[in-house]
């Protein structure tokens, strides 16, 4: 029992777990200004000489190369820092989590990723729709094509090949590593709630654009709870891929096979699955909430009110917020 003038935050274990809140945010705080500064500045580093070799190799350098080597070069540069940063930063908070104990492999990721097609559609959805409605009230413009300027031109067949492998593939792979691993587990330490909400902010920002940030965000909130949910980052890469496969072909598959007949055909039956994923998500949304599946996510020792405080009145928290306008700037 504890005597009137005790508090919770006197207990040695919930001041435990409070120096670890607090720890986790300065981390988190450190963390998101190296990605500020990579996304930036250092990104340079890696694009400069390549950018002086092309001057000095001049027309001895085929596009379809160059452009290869653009992907590379931007997949290092925005990957392997964060990667890097998030692995030794949360070392010390990183440890193993076992799948919780009724969770469905079999039910589960296909009810995620029905549920993220929908949710993450429908942000889409309302952000175009204002960003239309402030177009024609004060001219702001629309939301421009995020991929416009990336994709393979006159049907290169290294260049699509190079597309697929660094948009289908590649991405899912890193960006689940890093934001559903590298950085989601060790924060679980402060709660699956903390772990999931601000993994899936970052995954947001770094995307960097209006078109594709609402749709990672309600993406990446589903993902890391399946992530916490199978205690495992797969599921979560398999549907990443498949998500993007389908994407890219649903609405460019035409623009990388330009005037083929299969590709208008293939572009069409894909934007079929699409919309059929939508309304199956819509259903799979409701099973998520009237199960209360979403109530299988664990708490942290410390009360909301109390959490709320620490946030705050944490000078980590500011930093963080702030790097993450600026990224997304």
């Amino acid at each position: 029992m504890l005597n009137d003038n005790e508090t919770l935050t006197e207990i040695p274990e919930i001041q435990k777990a409070e120096s670890r809140y607090k720890t986790v945010l300065a981390k988190l705080a450190v963390f998101t200004v190296i990605l500020l500064i990579n996304q930036k500045f250092l990104y340079m580093l890696i694009y400069f000489p390549a950018q002086v070799w092309y001057a000095y190799a001049g027309e001895g350098v085929s596009e379809s190369f160059v452009y290869a080597l653009n992907w590379f070069l931007s997949d290092v540069s925005v990957y392997l820092v964060p990667s890097l940063t998030a692995y030794f930063l949360f070392k010390k908070e990183r440890k193993k989590y076992s799948p919780a104990e009724d969770y469905m492999p079999v039910l589960e990721p296909p009810i995620i990723f029905f549920s993220s097609c929908f949710l993450g559609s429908l942000a889409s959805i309302i952000i175009d729709h204002i960003a239309n409605i402030l177009d024609r009230l004060f001219g702001t413009g629309t939301i421009p094509d995020a991929m416009e300027g990336s994709l393979p031109s006159d049907e290169q067949t290294v260049e699509i090949i190079s597309f697929l492998i660094f948009v289908v593939i590649l991405a899912p792979i890193f960006e689940e590593l890093i934001f559903r691993k590298l950085l989601l587990v060790p924060l679980r330490t402060c709660g699956d709630g903390f772990a999931i909400v601000f993994t899936a902010l970052l995954f947001s920002v770094v995307h960097g654009n209006f078109q594709q940030s609402p749709y990672a965000f309600m993406v990446g909130l589903l993902y890391g709870f399946l992530a916490v949910r199978s205690g495992s980052v797969i599921p979560t890469m398999i549907l990443h891929l498949i998500n993007n496969l389908l994407v890219s072909f649903g609405s460019y598959g035409d623009k990388l096979f330009p005037n083929q007949d299969w590709a208008a055909a293939l572009s069409s039956a894909v934007g079929g699955v699409l919309d059929i994923s939508f309304w199956l998500g819509l259903l799979t949304t409701v099973v998520i909430f009237t199960t209360r599946l979403y109530k299988s996510v664990k708490g942290f020792e410390i009360s909301r009110s109390e959490k709320a405080k620490m946030i705050l009145l944490h000078p980590g928290f500011y930093v963080a917020v702030g790097a993450m306008v600026l990224i997304f700037m």
